[in-house]
């Protein structure tokens, strides 16, 4: 159990939580481990002051899900529907964060069809999670009452510093207003997205668009902002790294990688799935293929370095040294005569090394004689 903002209620984290009793999004969730007698429960009375995602992790064919919840007969948790009223039906205000919307359009809420009878206005669409905002008529404004006629219907504020405009005087007609034009892309095509509403500032009479410095900076609403395309994706193939190369010098070497199953369940939430929940592995993710860099020819000699040797001076400049050798594959060094190594290809064997200022007056001594 997850609240909008990614933080975990219940069983998040990977961590499982015992039965009992959990408050959270203004309710209080009982909650059930499964036990011998039947699988796991969530049960909540509200009602729900944010939203909350019932999420389901399953290693093993799904058993079946029960779910069911009760609305109040007389409100939508939607605003105003067309097929709920006429123009002057007030839109319930929210309880908590939210985007409510109004005007002439809707989404349909996913309960009995008896209480929403069937309605070209209020059919499903793909969009933001209550997008019920009508772009050509929903003028941002404060109060939560349908006016006659215009569709106006407020956007309600989605965080805890967001406000809507103050209310218009009755006696004073505005030049210029903010509208709602619509909404951004979705962020992303499915497990979890987010679209921003639009404002463009308008003339109050027609609606045409003007520039932005015509209407006042102060009342400009803050960005609000809705999810979108919640669905999980589906699960695709993913490649990791490729590994070294199975010969150390010449040809015929291949490389490896481990290739698996993976689905975005959301943003937040990626999960490694059954192989067969993803098609055939397709052609551009092998797992395995030749050396791409074939490693040197088996018969080539290399330069090999010792370690550097001390300094050799206790303070100030002196000389450092280290062994360099010519080597074949093996390891060994190259026998006099054979083919020899690159010499401008030859390490240092000596380098200035500094051991930093001299103290004045100080005695040095040399090795004891014999």
């Amino acid at each position: 159990l997850r609240r909008a903002d990614g933080s975990y209620i219940i069983n998040g984290n990977w961590a499982i939580n015992w039965s009992g009793e959990y408050d959270a999004a203004g309710a209080r969730f009982t909650y059930r481990r499964q036990d011998a007698s039947g699988g796991e429960y969530i049960a909540a009375k509200g009602p729900l002051l944010e939203p909350v995602d019932i999420m389901v992790i399953y290693q093993q064919p799904n058993p079946g899900i029960k779910y069911e919840y009760m609305l109040p007969l007389g409100e939508s948790p939607f605003g105003s529907l067309g097929s709920m009223g006429g123009p002057s039906s007030p839109v319930p205000r929210p309880a908590g964060p939210g985007v409510y919307g109004g005007g002439n359009s809707g989404i349909k809420p996913p309960i009995a069809s008896s209480l929403y009878p069937p309605s070209d206005d209020i059919a499903p669409k793909d969009g933001p999670i209550y997008d019920g905002l009508d772009s050509r008529s929903s003028v941002l404004a404060s109060d939560a009452q349908v006016r006659s006629g215009g569709g106006y219907q407020s956007l309600m504020p989605s965080g805890d510093d967001s406000k809507p405009l103050a209310p218009r005087s009755r006696g004073r007609k505005r030049k210029f207003i903010w509208k709602l034009s619509g909404f951004s892309e979705c962020s992303k095509s499915c497990g979890g997205g987010v679209q921003t509403a639009t404002v463009h500032c308008v003339r109050e009479h027609n609606h045409t668009p003007v520039p932005e410095r015509r209407c006042t900076p102060h009342d400009r609403p803050s960005p609000q902002t809705v999810r979108c395309n919640i669905k999980p994706c589906p699960a695709e193939w993913v490649a990791g790294d490729w590994g070294p190369c199975s010969v150390s010098c010449g040809s015929g070497g291949m490389q490896t990688r481990d290739v698996w199953c993976q689905q975005e369940i959301s943003s937040t939430l990626r999960m490694r799935v059954a192989e067969g929940a993803c098609l055939s592995p397709p052609s551009s993710l092998p797992r395995s293929r030749p050396c791409p860099n074939p490693p040197l020819s088996c018969h080539a000699r290399r330069w090999v370095t010792g370690e550097w040797g001390p300094c050799s001076t206790q303070c100030g400049k002196g000389l450092r040294s280290r062994a360099v050798r010519c080597v074949g594959p093996d390891g060994a060094e190259a026998a006099p005569g054979a083919a020899q190594c690159p010499m401008d290809e030859k390490p240092l064997q000596e380098d200035v090394c500094d051991m930093g200022p001299c103290t004045p007056n100080t005695w040095f001594f040399t090795e004891w004689s014999q």
